[in-house]
This record gives structure tokens, sequence and C-alpha cells, in this order.
């Protein structure tokens, strides 16, 4: 037993021409496949080179089938991993574009500017009354 590279075999297959023709011996019946002596010079299979033995064809095929099927699994991760980077970079875009239309402000700013807003008049209030009585210490009302 000898392993196959099952992509080399598809390789080799997708190269091959496949056409529908008809034995010189039989003009009514018409077959598809390869021509018997490009497949035996592509994969060295078989005794000669007029005729593809059916396990071989069949051989062939399944190969190139598990070619296939590899070559697409490989596209497939290297797919999910692009779109696995690219939802990373969107998620990232999008929480940058949310806090720059939402600047928040910094942490002790909201209690500053809470207590702030409800001082001020307060605050307001008691300078008013000083200088109400400032200017009432000196004989005001």
């Amino acid at each position: 037993f000898t392993p196959i590279d099952t992509r080399e075999v598809l390789e080799k297959l997708v190269a091959m021409d496949v056409t529908r023709w008809h034995y010189k011996s039989d003009l009514k019946t018409w077959y598809m496949g390869p021509m018997a002596q490009d497949f035996q010079a592509a994969f060295g299979l078989g005794d000669k080179d007029t005729v593809i033995h059916g396990i071989n064809a069949d051989g062939v095929a399944l190969a190139a089938i598990k070619g296939l099927n590899a070559k697409l699994e490989d596209q497939l991760a290297q797919r999910d991993q692009k779109i696995a980077t690219l939802e990373e970079r969107l998620a990232k875009l999008e929480s940058a574009y949310e806090q720059a239309k939402n600047p928040a402000l910094p942490i002790g700013a909201g209690v500053g500017l809470g207590l702030g807003l409800v001082g001020l008049p307060v605050l307001l209030g008691l300078a008013y009354r000083r200088g109400r009585n400032a200017g009432t210490k000196g004989g005001g009302r």
C-alpha cells in the first residue's frame, strides 16, 4: 500500500480533458471520460494506455473527492479565521464610535458636576445673603 497525495490527484484530474467520444468500431454508442492515454500518463495506472480500468477510474475519482474536501476545509478554516478577525475589528470600531458619539465624563466629574449644579444656588444664596448682611451692619434697615 502506498499513500497518495489526494490534492495532487485532484489537480491532475482537473487539468485533464473530459470529453464525449465513441470507439471507431462503434459509431452509435457514446462514452464520456478522459482519453486512456492521458489518464495513464497522469496517474501511471493500468497495464496499457488504451483502456481505463474501472477500479482505477473509481480510485482516482474517490481520491479527487477527498482532495477537494481537504481543499475546501482549508479554505473554510481560513475564511472563518478572517471573519473572526474582521468581527473583532468591527466590535472595536463600533465601541470607539459609541464612545466618540457619547463621550463619558471622567469618574469624578459626574459627582462634582452634580454637586455643583445642586450646590451653586445654595452658594449664590449665601453670597447674596452675606452681601445683604454686610450692607445692613453699617446701619441698613
